[in-house]
């Protein structure tokens, strides 16, 4: 109706926005061989799986007292989360290492660094 500089909204404008939303929620959800998957609605972008990973992290060393984890156990704990990565979760581990969010130790321990809230 914008578009058309009218005040009243037709049929075919509320018909025209369903298909537009159609066509970009296929988008969203194919995959990079174009096969639509309905499974990559994770209702979380990457960047909120790290933040989640890191909370998770965190909230282990509070509850525990632990400061320092190995590889083993970051991917114990990325497996229990309903984590959906396009990648593995050493790439994710590897990642946070790079972006200063979750330190890699000399004795093969990672550390993470505190999340402002």
């Amino acid at each position: 109706a914008k578009l058309g500089l009218r005040s009243t909204v037709t049929q075919q404008d509320a018909e025209d926005v369903i298909g537009l939303m159609k066509e970009s929620l296929y988008e969203v959800l194919q995959d990079e061989t174009g096969i639509v998957d309905f499974t990559r609605m994770s209702g979380m972008s990457a960047k909120g799986q790290q933040t989640a990973f890191l909370k998770a992290i965190q909230a282990m060393s509070e509850k525990t007292g632990q400061v320092q984890w190995s590889l083993a156990e970051l991917r114990a704990l990325a497996h229990q989360m309903p984590l959906k990565l396009k990648y593995s979760i050493d790439d994710l581990v590897d990642r946070l290492n790079h972006q200063g969010l979750l330190l890699k130790k000399g004795n093969g321990l990672y550390s993470v660094m505190q999340l402002r809230h």
